[in-house]
């Protein structure tokens, strides 16, 4: 790989900015740490370095449409600027946006495996950051004109939040695209790209929701769905290879690749997400990354389970009220048997029944005499 030589260094001044460190370095753009030396605030600052001449307003489309939307999600930019490389002697645009402490998301990765995080909280974190996402691109795809990201992957997604002790995860990088006919593009990443990406179409949220679900199988196993191998390989090559699987190769199962409970309820989900059919993809991110977060964590089976308790309880009181009918109006009964339902009825009947000679527990409850009858549904109520 050609190595890439830094435009700005340490202590170097920009505007009103003092360079800390790089942060990513490559042949089309450079991130680093910036200090805005008059409010003393860190902040992102990140260069494009084109080879050749380009105009220079088309080149500030990413800054200038994330900012339009306003969205809380992304990450918000506050300056921008033309510096001349030193090496190509071409005009280079700079932005400078939020800075996020923990980076991207492979970056949080590996500060919570250094900081000894347990599979649990990393997976519950990474279900609250993807949530975030989900939100922030439902938001975009809802707009008046929708507006589709175009390249959704970890290392476009940056994470704050270290001095609030809440992390947040805001959408950088914008190739942004205004959906629908007249903007039709090619890009993004291929790993992350839809089948449909690799020829010329229009942009659709529906891009979108499927690099997203390409990013939480990712996250949540460690490894993309579909890869290829890119020891020896041009980009062209890469960039055919993954259009030609994008397309055609099966889809893997999650629960080969995730060793945690839940992961067989997931499989369906992924196979509609990163279907290459677009019509059978989640209507949302959000509702996608939720289902796949209830399976998961257990909150599915959770509230099926109360659903069946809550139907128990029910059939139990009325039962309950049944019985105390039956036995008369002494008004405690009633009050009790309102008053303890529907656990404790269902304690003193079978208690009782135990208890009660064999002869009694041979015949149907309604045949009993009155008084067992009130004893089984209320606290002891003396007989008249």
């Amino acid at each position: 790989m050609r190595r890439v030589h830094p435009v700005f260094h340490y202590g170097e001044t920009v505007d009103d900015y003092s360079v800390v460190r790089p942060l990513f370095l490559a042949e089309s753009v450079q991130v680093y740490e910036v200090l805005n030396t008059h409010l003393q605030r860190t902040e992102c600052l990140k260069l494009l370095t084109p080879r050749h001449p380009l105009d220079v307003s088309s080149q500030w489309d990413e800054a200038r449409r994330a900012s339009q939307t306003g969205h809380p999600g992304i990450v918000p930019v506050y300056r921008t600027g033309v510096v001349r490389s030193p090496t190509t002697s071409v005009n280079c645009p700079w932005f400078t946006m939020a800075y996020g402490e923990y980076g991207d998301l492979y970056r949080l990765k590996d500060f919570m495996d250094e900081s000894g995080w347990d599979p649990v909280r990393q997976r519950d974190t990474f279900l609250t950051l993807l949530t975030q996402v989900a939100g922030t691109l439902d938001g975009l795809h809802r707009l008046d004109r929708p507006v589709v990201h175009g390249d959704i992957k970890p290392g476009n997604i940056v994470v704050s939040g270290h001095r609030s002790g809440q992390l947040r995860a805001l959408i950088s990088d914008f190739g942004l695209n205004m959906a629908g006919e007249g903007h039709r593009s090619m890009g993004g990443t291929p790993a992350y790209m839809a089948p449909e990406c690799f020829e010329e179409s229009a942009a659709h949220p529906t891009r979108d929701r499927y690099a997203f679900a390409v990013m939480v199988f990712e996250m949540l196993c460690g490894r993309r769905p579909l890869e290829v191998g890119t020891d020896s390989a041009h980009s062209w090559e890469i960039y055919t290879a993954y259009a030609d699987i994008q397309k055609h190769a099966p889809r893997p199962r999650f629960s080969d690749y995730y060793p945690g409970a839940g992961a067989r309820s997931v499989d369906e989900l992924f196979r509609r997400a990163l279907s290459v059919n677009p019509a059978e993809r989640p209507e949302s991110c959000t509702a996608f990354i939720t289902d796949i977060g209830d399976a998961l964590t257990g909150a599915r089976r959770r509230r099926r389970a109360k659903k069946a308790v809550v139907a128990g309880a029910a059939a139990l009181i009325v039962v309950g009220g049944g019985a105390a009918l039956a036995t008369g109006s002494h008004p405690r009964a009633r009050f009790t048997c309102r008053a303890h339902a529907p656990a404790r009825m269902s304690w003193r009947a079978s208690t009782l029944l135990r208890r009660a000679p064999d002869s009694m527990r041979s015949k149907p409850l309604m045949s009993r005499p009155r008084r067992t009858r009130t004893w089984m549904f209320t606290r002891a109520v003396p007989s008249r």
